[in-house]
C-alpha cells in the first residue's frame, strides 16, 4: 500500500502531554516513513513530524503500526526544487494512538544516526 497524501501536523492532536525522557522541539520536519503493517503489507507514507528530539519523534499516519515495530525513516530534503536523497535511519515506535484522523505515533530511533537538523537543549 503506498500512501502518497501526506498528513499535516494540524491534523494530530492530543498527546502533548505525554511523559518523555528527553526535551523535544516542535519541529514539522517532512519525511518518508516505510515499513510493514499489522497485515504484513509493506507500506511507505510521506507526511512530516510533529516534533523531535536527539532520541525520536512523533508523527501522524494513515497506516495503524502497534508499538514495537519497526520503520525506516528517511528526512525528505529539496535542493534548487529536487528531492535529494537522504540516508533512511531505523526506528522503533514507542507508542500508537488512534485518532479520527489516523495515528499519532512516537519512534525511537535504533540507530545512532542522527536525521534532524535541530539543536537540542541540554
Amino acid at each position: 500500500m503506498d500512501s502518497t497524501k501526506p498528513t499535516r501536523p494540524a491534523e494530530i492532536s492530543g498527546l502533548e502531554n505525554e511523559r518523555r525522557r528527553e526535551p523535544r522541539v516542535a519541529r514539522s520536519v517532512p519525511i518518508g516513513v516505510s515499513g510493514f503493517d499489522g497485515s504484513g503489507q509493506f507500506f511507505t507514507e510521506r507526511t512530516s513530524t510533529v516534533d523531535v528530539s536527539n532520541v525520536g519523534c512523533r508523527f501522524g499516519l494513515h497506516v495503524g503500526l502497534g508499538k514495537g515495530s519497526v520503520i525506516s525513516i528517511r528526512v525528505i530534503r529539496e535542493e534548487n526544487g529536487l528531492e535529494v536523497n537522504s540516508p533512511p535511519v531505523m526506528f522503533r515506535l514507542a507508542w500508537a494512538h488512534e485518532t479520527d484522523r489516523g495515528w499519532v505515533l512516537g519512534a525511537e530511533q535504533v540507530e545512532q544516526d542522527m536525521p534532524w537538523s535541530v539543536h537540542f537543549p541540554s
